[in-house]
């Protein structure tokens, strides 16, 4: 235990929020493997004190760079936005971006 907390349960926390999944499907998981798992609350609060921030700042840090790369470039930006799949309620809206330089 370090800082008051478990490392399999900070890295869980972390692994969850950055693959994307959710918390419930997870603990459903570890359930059904009759597994421990790491709090709900222990979940978010990890998530809100150590994780959002960095994400946040590796994304803005990355997103410069590639700002500063495309600068004085003509690139053509083409996109694909979905918000539902047949027979199916919108879920989860994805959309998709791609950037390529532009031919002369």
């Amino acid at each position: 235990m370090k800082y008051g907390m478990l490392a399999g349960d900070f890295m869980l926390s972390a692994n969850i929020l950055i693959s994307g999944n959710n918390y419930s499907k997870i603990a459903l998981l570890f359930k059904f493997m009759n597994m421990g798992m790491v709090g709900r609350n222990t979940y978010f609060t990890i998530q809100d004190v150590y994780c959002i921030d960095t994400i946040k700042k590796f994304w803005m840090e990355k997103r410069a760079e590639l700002i500063v790369g495309l600068q004085n470039k003509d690139v053509v930006i083409l996109a694909d936005g979905r918000c539902d799949t047949p027979g199916h309620s919108i879920v989860a809206p994805t959309q998709q971006w791609r950037m390529t330089p532009k031919r002369s």
